[in-house]
């Protein structure tokens, strides 16, 4: 019983979603570190 196990090259929809998921957080992140310190060395 084979559920989808195919050799695929490429991503699958959860892996994208994951992907944009983390990296939109890395993002938020590193923008509210520049703006934390962009108002700090004011």
């Amino acid at each position: 019983m084979r559920l989808a196990m195919k050799n695929e090259r490429g991503f699958t929809l959860i892996e994208l979603m994951i992907a944009m998921t983390l990296s939109l957080i890395i993002l938020g992140a590193v923008v509210a570190a520049y703006l934390n310190s962009k108002r700090t060395y004011r």
